[in-house]
């Protein structure tokens, strides 16, 4: 007669079975150096690029291009961007490309919330983008826009207001002032200003357009952009080679020639694509992104 022992596990796999009767000990551990991977080797991985990029580091700035946003007014009234429009940047999408670690906004003549008021787009003068300017018969007009702003640390990272500096004289103006949702009087706009109403999600900007008579310049507005940081520190910390030239090319007295180099992005920036800039803070040189081969072991980015 057959005893079981006392200290024998019954499982499955001491079972008879005639469709599964393999079994090997080794099975429990099929996925332990997945694991071993995912908890310990890939965050050694992100541990050891971090700390190489802290030591040779290259603090640069990181502007990823936008793939979706308004269509801007210069690509509306012709077949292509412009490549040099101050909105767009040639990308045709209003803003062009978002700095790394912030949000930001762009008032123009798109905006959908734009309320004009002696004020109109100045289609004749064939200029690209479109501009905004006052009637042929108005002294003064104004424009005012609803923005909605992400969450963000409540820091204006810039702003500016691109107006036509040919028709910006001593008898006319162009005033922006902001107030939020809670507030029913326009303060001028101010980092100080912005950084106290930055916090709230919604704001409404207000542009005043003046002039002395009608024989004055008519004053010219573009649009008004607003960054904001998402983060305290916009640095991006990358690792570039040594920059070489081409004694070929500086014997014909061309110095600056194009070339491509390698750079390695630490885990902090998650995507790299193509088209996207780096501008270097040493010397404020601007990179373009031409190829981009993410390092994901494990379906994860290390470097």
């Amino acid at each position: 007669m057959l005893r079981k022992a006392d200290n024998v596990r019954t499982t499955d796999a001491h079972q008879v079975n005639r469709d599964n009767w393999a079994f090997d000990k080794t099975q429990h551990k099929e996925d332990y150096p997945h694991e071993v991977a995912l908890l310990d080797l890939v965050p050694r991985i992100q541990s050891r690029a971090r700390d190489a990029l802290a030591v040779d580091r290259v603090d640069t700035l990181f502007f990823q291009r936008k793939l979706t946003g308004r269509r801007c007014s210069c690509f509306i009234v012709e077949s292509s961007p412009d490549g040099q429009c101050q909105i767009c940047y040639g990308t045709g999408i209003v803003g062009g490309y978002s700095k790394f670690g912030t949000t930001d906004l762009t008032i123009d003549v798109t905006h959908p919330s734009l309320r004009c008021v002696n004020v109109r787009p100045m289609f004749e003068m064939q200029a690209r983008p479109v501009l905004l300017g006052l009637d042929d018969t108005a002294l003064d007009g104004s424009i005012e826009a609803d923005v909605e702003i992400r969450q963000s640390l409540g820091v204006t990272d810039t702003f500016k207001m691109v107006v036509s500096t040919t028709s910006i004289t001593q008898n006319n103006s162009i005033e922006a002032f902001v107030k939020s949702a809670e507030e029913s009087d326009f303060v001028p706009v101010t980092y100080a200003s912005l950084n106290a109403r930055i916090g709230y999600q919604k704001l409404t900007f207000r542009f005043e357009f003046s002039r002395a008579t009608l024989s004055d310049a008519n004053p010219i507005m573009s649009h008004f952009f607003l960054r904001a940081k998402l983060v305290d520190d916009l640095t991006i910390r990358v690792d570039l080679p040594r920059d070489r030239e081409s004694i070929t090319l500086a014997e014909f007295g061309i110095y600056d020639s194009w070339q491509t180099i390698t750079a390695y992005f630490d885990s902090s920036v998650p995507k790299v694509g193509v088209e996207d800039f780096v501008f270097r803070c040493r010397d404020q040189e601007l990179w373009k992104v031409v190829d981009s081969s993410p390092n994901r072991p494990l379906n994860i980015l290390t470097s």
